[in-house]
């Protein structure tokens, strides 16, 4: 959800589960332990193709404006285009 203007990531948020529990938890530690759980599942992603003859793509590129040139490819075998992932 969007956060207001002047939200700091040390502010406490909760997050609802209607079958469990409300859990407490800073702004700044649930970003943490999300980009951990995206580099776990791009490692997986990648072991998985690393053990077929397809070759994986960059799975941790930046998408510079400026090196659009450089993602034509792996892009290309993904099925995405830069319009695709900016708009």
């Amino acid at each position: 959800r969007l956060r207001p203007a002047g939200r700091r990531l040390a502010d406490v948020e909760d997050r609802h589960n209607p079958q469990t529990r409300t859990q407490t938890e800073q702004a700044d530690r649930t970003l943490l332990h999300l980009f951990q759980h995206q580099i776990h599942h791009r490692d997986q992603v990648h072991a998985m193709l690393a053990g077929t003859q397809v070759a994986p793509p960059q799975l941790d590129e930046l998408f510079c404006a400026d090196e659009q040139a450089l993602q034509e490819a792996d892009f290309g075998a993904l099925g995405f285009d830069e319009e695709t992932i900016w708009h």
